[in-house]
């Protein structure tokens, strides 16, 4: 008896083999399945014989001891299954025998088998950077499919009748190899623990396996370092030192001598594999295409759709809705509001949702020539650029939500510059020059607009709490220190003006909250409103990074930089975190999510995709409930921060890319500013709403990133400027049978349809062969695409009216009843 380990290919739970030569009997822990493509295969497990024809599959359980008759005139597949995977999808895997042998049985049992086994043949050959993840899913669903099918009763299993012999040592031994590789390992101390020889171990582990002990565990921490290398971006030496090598020496000695090249360059060389090219070893048989081909058409295979029976009588109200989204909306720098052409968007924002404030940060930077030098060296202001920002404003009802930033250059106390448009991240010098600029600020606001309006404005004392210097090139200790003296430089003016901190950076994985409310609570100093930056997106390799760099801020930075994601919960789970904590410190404070989106990383190529309208819709509806206010970034893709693309649809943050054309996400806030004020009823992925005789029916189908894509593989070949609907969890169309009680009379329905085919500039770009440049007529007709599809008609109710409807993943659908009153 032999023991076969199974040196698993990429890091996957799973090796296929072509016709593999298996005269002898072996065993191994996993499991095996076989399919016969054509002729005749004898296999043999334990006494049995079994003779397996043309289409055949047969399962072999983990430690049962068979063997395969091999010849030229016959073409097989095997299917080797990790042992761990099996026991994470099968419930009590180590006590269960299943019995799957097709030959003399009916087929249509077997066909959802044969063609998982064909796709999974189908991801590997293609060996793209979701391989890990599509394997899985695969697998998943092959082992469940086993389970319910297949498992079959029969008193002790094969693992007890193996745990009965000789060699229960060793499958200990492989046991905790596998559970403890990320640890020091060695055959001595493993000895001492179960009492035996060393050199008896040795000698009966070779024998058993059939290589030596260090070979296996090299092997198994091996297997598990594939995974980190292929899917995952993370430093070599920390691979090397988290799957148990003691020294990188060791670790590169080992990779080298089973794959013959070092780990990056593995690493580099699969990365840039070609996705459309067949492995050659694995398309053996038209068999296997076949089942490709007609997989779609198995009934077993189908996806179900996912069907929503809601009923909801309008009688009934859950409570307010609490518009949060729509309170603030980002534009950046506020120098951007000069521009004629954001200046157009604004004013077309306003028309279609309606926001309350916009927000800004640099009000002081240098290019708004607010603080200067005369000829004698004294300072003096000038206030013509933010009045010009400020009177535009002030036309379209819009109140500033004004962040006190940057530091004029003649102020500053060091040169520390950030973002494309070098603002001064440096703390003032002197802090009397300082003070006189904000009051003097305030005072010129009060006598141009009122104090009346400026006690309704927002004032954030600076953007954002310091990150490796950036954004504020001073201690934590100084900044603290420099909002109270700001602070209480402005409530001496008036206590009524709204005054707030920095926010805080929950991408960075670490906060600044508590130390800052604890020194602003022992200080009496005040707070009128919180706020957070709250992204999904964090950085992975800011080791890698020299954020102090003049040009950190240039055009290539960001494509330096790996960036992984946290879950679809993130905004709202750090919402509420942010609530608790300010309740032990300023209970009556407001808490603003001042910056959110799903990156701030302008150019991440799901920005333009319909996926956003999702997203915004998902997000705002469920962290909206939660805080006073939510401030989109941004407005535009006309973003000075970073440097942006000169082709249409390149990734920025914006509602609106660079040529006014409108994202399906901008329509997620179009759609929302339609819902009512009072809440019927709301639930996962749908809401409904009533104002006064109105009703409004918002439904969503929300797929959000897959595993590969969170895991930080943003930069790999996973997404490209034509191709970004790949990194989405599976999901399938939302079936939707709305019942709706309490309706009496005539309606005016109008139903709103967003989603890849209507309302989707982006997707419509891809149509036109993603030009890169727009003429005036391409950019006009896309400007029509993207506005959802609308029907209106009129129904006349009774009691109760059904709306039946189908929505694609990344789909939303609005419904409209207008009460229509007759003379």
């Amino acid at each position: 008896m032999n023991f076969q380990y199974i040196n698993y290919d990429y890091g996957l739970p799973i090796k296929i083999f072509v016709n593999s030569p298996r005269n002898n009997f072996h065993l191994h822990d996993g499991l095996e399945l076989i399919w016969v493509l054509d002729g005749e295969l004898f296999v043999q497990i334990e006494n049995k014989k079994i003779m397996l024809y043309n289409d055949d599959l047969l399962l072999v359980n983990s430690f049962s001891n068979h063997r395969l008759n091999t010849g030229d005139d016959h073409k097989f597949l095997v299917m080797e299954i990790e042992k761990s995977f099996c026991q994470e999808y099968i419930a009590d895997f180590n006590n269960k025998h299943f019995l799957l042998n097709s030959s003399n049985e009916k087929q249509q049992r077997y066909e959802l088998i044969r063609f998982l086994f064909s796709r999974m043949i189908d991801i590997y050959n293609k060996k793209t950077i979701e391989m890990l993840d599509n394997i899985n899913n695969n697998l998943i669903k092959m082992l469940k499919y086993i389970e319910d099918n297949f498992t079959i009763d029969q008193g002790e299993s094969q693992l007890s009748k193996f745990e009965n012999s000789k060699y229960i040592i060793i499958n200990e031994m492989i046991e905790h190899i596998k559970a403890n590789y990320m640890n020091k390992i060695t055959l001595k101390n493993i000895a001492e623990e179960k009492h035996y020889n060393t050199s008896y171990l040795s000698e009966k582990f070779k024998d058993f396996v059939g290589i030596n002990f260090k070979d296996y565990v090299d092997i198994v921490r091996l297997y598990n370092v594939m995974k980190s290398i292929l899917y995952k971006n993370e430093n070599i030496s920390d691979i090397a030192y988290n799957n148990g090598f003691s020294s990188l020496k060791s670790f590169y000695r080992a990779f080298h001598r089973y794959y013959n090249c070092t780990p990056g360059e593995y690493r580099n060389l699969y990365r840039q594999t070609n996705n459309d090219q067949d492995d050659g070893g694995l398309y053996v048989h038209r068999k296997v295409k076949t089942y490709l081909d007609q997989g779609q058409l198995i009934q077993d295979n189908k996806e179900e759709v996912l069907e929503k029976e809601i009923t909801v009588n309008i009688d009934n109200t859950s409570g307010i809705l609490k518009k949060s989204w729509q309170k603030i909306i980002n534009i950046g720098s506020v120098y951007t509001i000069l521009d004629s052409n954001v200046q157009a968007q604004i004013i077309e924002m306003q028309k279609d949702i309606g926001f309350e404030y916009l927000r800004f940060e640099g009000i002081f930077n240098d290019e708004m020539e607010v603080c200067k030098l005369d000829e004698n060296g004294d300072i003096y202001y000038n206030w013509k650029f933010v009045d010009k920002v400020f009177d535009f404003m002030f036309e379209l009802k819009l109140k500033p939500f004004v962040c006190l930033s940057f530091m004029p250059d003649v102020l500053a106390k060091t040169n520390k510059k950030v973002f494309h448009y070098r603002a001064n991240a440096s703390p003032p010098k002197k802090i009397k020059q300082w003070l006189d600029l904000v009051y003097s600020f305030f005072i010129h606001c009060i006598n141009r607009y009122g104090m009346d309006s400026i006690e309704k404005w927002y004032f954030q004392i600076w953007g954002e709490f310091s990150f490796y210097n950036l954004h504020w090139d001073g201690t934590d200790e100084e900044y603290f220190l420099f909002y109270k003296q700001t602070a209480e430089e402005i409530k001496k003016i008036s206590k009524s003006i709204k005054i707030g901190p920095a926010s805080e950076n929950y991408y960075y994985g670490y906060r600044k909250s508590r130390n800052f409310l604890q020194f602003c609570q022992e200080n009496n100093v005040p707070i009128d409103f919180y706020n957070a930056n709250i992204y999904h997106n964090r950085i992975l390799n800011e080791k890698d990074l020299d954020f102090n760099k003049a040009d950190f801020f240039d055009d290539n930075t960001l494509l330096s930089v790996w960036f992984g994601y946290s879950d679809k919960m993130h905004t709202v789970d750090t919402a509420e975190e942010t609530k608790d904590l300010l309740k032990d410190f300023y209970p009556h404070a407001e808490f603003m999510i001042v910056r959110w989106n799903m990156s701030w990383d302008v150019k991440e190529y799901v920005h333009d995709t319909a996926f956003m309208a999702t997203y915004v819709v998902d997000t705002a509806l469920k962290a909206g409930q939660k805080v006073e206010g939510m401030g989109f970034l941004s407005l535009s893709d006309v973003l000075y921060e970073w440097p942006i693309d000169e082709g249409p649809f390149f990734g920025g943050s914006g509602l609106v890319n660079t040529e006014g054309i409108k994202k399906p996400s901008y329509y997620a806030f179009w759609l929302l500013s339609k819902l009512g004020s009072t809440v019927v009823e709301q639930g996962d992925y749908y809401i409904v709403t009533k104002k006064s005789s109105d009703i409004q029916i918002l439904v969503y189908n929300y797929s959000y990133l897959n595993n590969i894509y969170m895991k930080g593989n943003s930069k790999i070949n996973q997404i490209s400027k034509k191709n970004r609907y790949k990194v989405f969890e599976r999901k399938d169309d939302m079936k939707l049978n709305l019942n709706i009680k309490g309706l009496k009379g005539k309606y005016k329905l109008r139903h709103y349809y967003l989603n890849r085919e209507d309302g989707s500039a982006f997707d419509e770009w891809v149509e036109l062969g993603c030009p890169y440049e727009l003429n005036d007529e391409e950019i006009k007709y896309l400007k029509i695409k993207s506005y959802p599809k609308m029907k209106i008609e009129r129904v006349d109710c009774e009691k109760e009216y059904t709306v039946k409807t189908e929505i694609p993943v990344h789909g939303i659908e609005l419904i409209v009843l207008n009460k229509i009153y007759e003379i």
